[in-house]
Order: structure tokens, then sequence, then C-alpha cells
């Protein structure tokens, strides 16, 4: 049986329909992995057959555990838009998405009399409102939330951003924090002293990159996912956001931190090998294009389908620009008609320029129309007469009346 479904009362659209009031009243406060998961599974929803369709294949694909599937899935029936099954396996049932009920708890006032004193002892500059006191209360309750956790959250966060700072920040820290199992006041602790360790490396890598900014808790959550997570050393890091040269942010660099990952380039020194011969690579694509007289605004798309697998076949970058310059003379200029040929000379064993050189006169010989003409009616001189009917001439002309 299907894990996630629509309930009777809601839409089964073909594609997926993410309602306003979602967008407006729920989105903007949830963590990032119960959005992931909420929008994951209403997808599925649509397709309630697909073998993807399944507790395990959902926790696979979001690289997270079943039971973390479930833990989150009971944040969204706190707020009202599920119903979680209680079978086995267990399944999901989604509700229509309702205005308001992210108010859906209302704690007696006395259980937070003292967590209401104290933050409104750091909120200074204005008064805190009944309406942010409840968004409080629910992020406690739903994602369980010691209060004294979420008063050093307020804090850190105020230091951070100044006491004017919009409260739903805070619960944006203390809603991903809690969905990292940050959730006790000695967690926040731990939390808080990692991000001080780390500061030092932070302001380094913000250096190399140009980066004047204020760190926030995106960064260094940012910096302690390569160095712990990704297991990357500070002076990796470092090197990798030199290479940067100052174009993009943490964002970009931790774009190329990730595609380094994912090839297993895990030292400064692996990474610049593979950039010095990506550089190579780029420069060659750049080279044959510019002979082909054609353009790419992506050279990645080049390198990724042609270069690679021309140096593969174990093409030299001289025999290549050959090839290219021939078909370019041919009126042939077409990347995928250069492949063609590259892999047609491969078969036949014709990798270096000169058999390469001597095969394609063969494939494409001068063509009649091209053909230098052979003068007509011009007499021929031999050079050893040459001086004779030189003077003959001459003569010729001297004796001629004038």
């Amino acid at each position: 049986m299907s894990f996630a479904r629509f309930t009777s009362d809601a839409n089964a659209p073909r594609n997926i329909l993410l309602d306003n009031v979602f967008i407006t009243e729920y989105l903007p406060y949830a963590p990032d992995m119960c959005v992931k998961v909420y929008l994951y599974g209403l997808y599925l929803c649509s397709r309630p057959e697909a073998a993807e369709n399944d507790l395990e294949r959902i926790a696979e694909s979001l690289a997270i555990s079943p039971e973390d599937v479930i833990n989150i899935y009971g944040y969204w029936q706190e707020l009202g838009l599920v119903h979680i099954l209680k079978q086995d396996p267990p399944g999901v049932r989604y509700l229509p998405v309702r205005r308001g009920m992210t108010a859906l708890q209302r704690v007696k006032p006395e259980k937070y009399a003292d967590f209401n004193i104290q933050l409104q002892e750091m909120t200074t500059d204005r008064m805190i409102t009944p309406r942010e006191y409840n968004e409080y209360y629910n992020t406690m309750e739903v994602m369980g939330i010691e209060p004294d956790a979420m008063l050093l959250t307020a804090r850190y966060c105020i230091a951070l951003k100044g006491g004017a700072l919009n409260y739903a920040y805070i619960l944006t820290v203390a809603r991903n924090w809690a969905a990292e199992g940050v959730r006790t006041a000695a967690d926040v602790e731990k939390r808080l002293t990692e991000y001080s360790l780390a500061g030092e490396g932070l302001a380094e890598v913000l250096k190399a990159l140009k980066s004047k900014k204020q760190p926030g808790y995106e960064d260094y959550s940012l910096y302690l996912k390569w160095t712990a997570k990704l297991e990357f050393k500070h002076e990796d890091v470092l090197y990798c956001a030199k290479t940067l040269k100052g174009r993009g942010g943490l964002e970009r660099l931790d774009e190329r931190l990730n595609d380094f990952y994912s090839k297993r380039l895990l030292s400064a020194a692996d990474m610049e090998t593979y950039i010095n011969e990506r550089d190579a690579l780029f420069a060659l694509a750049k080279k044959v294009t510019k002979i082909l007289g054609v353009y790419y605004e992506n050279l990645d798309y080049v390198i990724d389908t042609y270069i690679l697998d021309w140096i593969k076949k174990g093409f030299a970058e001289n025999t290549l620009t050959f090839i290219a310059d021939f078909l370019f003379k041919k009126d042939v200029r077409r990347l995928s008609k250069m492949h063609k040929t590259v892999c047609e000379l491969h078969e036949k064993g014709l990798t270096d320029e000169r058999a390469a050189a001597e095969y394609l006169e063969r494939l494409y010989p001068p063509s009649a129309a091209y053909a230098p003409s052979k003068p007509k009616n011009k007499p021929f001189i031999d050079k050893a007469h040459a001086g004779i009917a030189f003077t003959d001439l001459f003569n010729d002309v001297n004796n001629e009346d004038i």
C-alpha cells in the first residue's frame, strides 16, 4: 500500500498544486527538511501506485532515516496538514490546507510566565505581541524545544542582528536547530561553542572570498557542514575559497565543495590537480570551437560531451586542432560532425596528426570546383632559349619604323 495519499476531501491533481496559504503561513516558519518532506510527499500523493511511494524509498531519496520521516510528519500533523496512520507499515494522508492552523495550540499563559518576562527583557526596542508569544509557544510545543533553549537562541540572534530583529528569524533558527537535534539549553550551548570555535576559520574564508558580510547562523552552519560532516580540513576549504577569486560568496563555495566531495577530491592537492586539468580542457574546448567558428556560452557542455571523450580515445591537442582546422576549410563547421570524424578515425586506429591528415585527404579530396585552372594558349619558353627569344624581340623593336 502506498505511503502517501490524499484524503477524500483533498484534491488529487496531476501536477502539484501548492496552496498559497501553505506558502504564506507555513513555509516561512518550517525547518528546511520539514518542507522537503512535505513537498516530496505531496508529489507522491499524485502517484499513489509508484514504487517510490514507500517509506523506505522516501527516506533513501531524502538521505534521512525512516524514523526521521515519521517524526517530521509529526510536525505537520501537529499543524493539521497531515494525518499519520498508525499501521504497519505506517502511512500519511494529506489534509486540505486551512488558514489559521498555525495558532493551533492555546497554551495557558502561566506555563510560560517566566519565559515571557525574560524574552521581553531581551527585546528592549518594542513590546512583544500575543501573536508572537503564541508562535514561540507553538514552536516549543511542536518541536520539543525547552524554554531555556529558546531563550538562549533568542539571545544569540539578538546579539547577532540587534534588538529590532524580527521574531521570525529567531524561530527559523530554533526550528532548524531543533530539526538537527538541538532542543535543550545544553544543546544550544554546545552549538554556540562550535560556532565560536569556527569563527576564526570562517572569518579567513570570508576574507578569501573578498566578502565583508557579518556572518550569520547560516554561514556558521555551512562552515560546520564542510569541516564536520564533509570532513574537509580548514586549509582545504580556504584553498577552495581562493580558487573562486572573489566570484560568488559562501553559497558558490558550498556548491564547489559539494562537487569536489562528490568526486572524492578532499584535499587541496587533489583540487588543484583537478582544476589545472579542467583549465587545460577548457582552453582546448575554446580553441576547437574558435577554429570551427562556433560559439558555446557554456564550454562545460563541450568538455563533458566531446573533449573528454576525444582525450580518452587517445587524441592529442595538436591532432584535434588539426582536425578542426581541416573540417573548417571543408566547410564542415559543427561539433557533432567533428565528433563523428574523430570516432571514425579512432575506429581505424588513426589518432596521430599525420595518420589523420593522410586519411582525411583521401576522405575529402580537393573539389574540381576549387582546382587551379590551366593557362590557355600560353607559349612555353624554354629556360635555355629564354635569352635568345628576348634578344630577338629586342632587335625587332629596334628595327621597327617609328
